[in-house]
């Protein structure tokens, strides 16, 4: 394998040789249940290394942002390795296996050095908030009802209530048959 997409390789690279890299040109990659992505700030997405036929995660305008913890949330598809998407019934996510939330920081922190730029500001300015890392891996978190209606904005009910039968008590007493 080449050292460009290796992991351990992307890894080693810390404080200033993770600069220069990025300075040299190299992107950021990201581990996305077991994925590699390019981490393009520059346009907004995280693009499959290995799969050019999926479809980007577009870090602007999908997913739901978290602007207290400056984290993104994601509903992830690991067969298709892009962001799921959401049918009429949202409830319908819960029941699909490939479906998983991911977890990652702000764009700032996945590549301060395009964040400067897009921002015509300091690279080293937005270094001293953000230390520039070449390699992460985002958190990878089961579905629940709550992550999902977090990210759609859509309330689900519980598990617990969505697989209870909607069955009516009845009034109506049975007859003996009196055999």
């Amino acid at each position: 394998m080449s050292k460009l997409f290796d992991p351990k390789f992307y890894s080693s690279l810390q404080g200033e040789d993770a600069v220069q890299a990025r300075l040299s040109g190299m992107m950021p990659i990201m581990d996305i249940a077991d994925q590699i992505f390019f981490v393009d700030v520059r346009i907004g997405e995280l693009r499959a290394k290995d799969n050019f036929l999926a479809t980007p995660i577009d870090l602007n305008n999908g997913g739901h942002f978290d602007s207290v913890k400056k984290e993104h949330l994601y509903l992830y598809n690991k067969k298709t390795q892009s962001e799921a998407i959401i049918p009429a019934d949202p409830s319908t996510l819960l029941d699909d296996k490939n479906l998983v939330v991911i977890r990652f920081p702000t764009a700032y922190a996945l590549d301060p050095i395009a964040a400067a730029r897009l921002n015509q500001k300091d690279e080293r300015a937005y270094l001293k908030q953000y230390p520039m890392v070449m390699f992460r891996k985002a958190e990878v978190m089961p579905l629940t009802p709550e992550l999902v209606s977090q990210i759609t904005g859509i309330k689900l009910p519980a598990n617990e209530q969505r697989n209870k039968p909607n069955v009516k008590p009845s009034n109506i007493k049975k007859k003996s048959r009196g055999i």
